[in-house]
């Protein structure tokens, strides 16, 4: 068991680095050309390795909090590679999409769930579930309301896979952060990284909304 977990291990790790440098690289590289693409690929089938990993040792070795954690990941990177693939409007979501959906918003729920009875416990580390678990079970249940009623915005696709792309990345950055960060508090290492992180994407997602604003003008796509 434990040469199993070993080896789980090793893999974690593997894919671990590989998702932080590749996914370095696809968020400062030309969006949509070759270097981007390239390395968009690297970091989805790194972070699958990843939350594979993480779900294969917390079976072998139960850890109910790791495991729902590593589902929610893997539903920011999953929900982010599938809008390349649904980029206009019309794209009806696919059985993946709702089974994947409804995971994430089972993960959500019990993250929740656990968070709120840590918390009446009197245990500080409840906020780190409730805070993953409202953002899994947010983005789940946004993304099954729009697979219903799909978004008016062209763009949509793009600032959504942006969005889910960074997210799995703040996930991987902050798994990092535990591990070797070890001069700050436990709960301000889980949550740092979520509140930097989602700091930048929203600077990041209003830098875009103007770009392609001032582009539409002139007609021309940006890079």
């Amino acid at each position: 068991m434990e040469t199993i977990i070993k080896i789980f291990l090793a893999i974690h790790i593997a894919g671990g680095t590989s998702s932080l440098i590749a996914g370095a690289i696809a968020m400062a590289a030309p969006k949509g050309k070759r270097v981007h693409n390239l390395a968009g690929r690297t970091y989805y089938w790194s972070m699958a390795a990843v939350c594979a990993s993480a779900v294969v040792m917390c079976i072998l070795k139960p850890q109910q909090f790791l495991f729902y954690v590593a589902i929610f990941s893997f539903y920011l990177a999953f929900t982010g590679e599938r809008m390349t693939k649904r980029k206009r409007p019309s794209d009806a979501a696919a059985v993946q999409d709702w089974t994947a959906a409804i995971l994430a918003a089972l993960a959500g729920t019990v993250l929740l769930v656990r968070g709120t009875m840590l918390l009446a416990g009197g245990t500080s580390f409840g906020w780190v579930n409730v805070v993953f678990g409202a953002f899994c079970l947010g983005f789940s249940a946004n993304d099954m309301r729009l697979f219903v009623k799909p978004p008016k915005e062209k763009m949509h696709w793009f600032f959504t896979h942006l969005t889910r792309m960074i997210g799995a990345y703040i996930a991987t950055f902050t798994a990092f952060c535990v591990v070797n960060v070890k001069f700050l508090p436990s709960l301000a290492v889980w949550l740092l990284p979520t509140v930097f992180g989602t700091l930048g994407v929203a600077l990041w997602t209003a830098y875009y909304r103007r770009k392609f604003a001032v582009t539409a003008e002139n007609r021309i796509f940006p890079v």
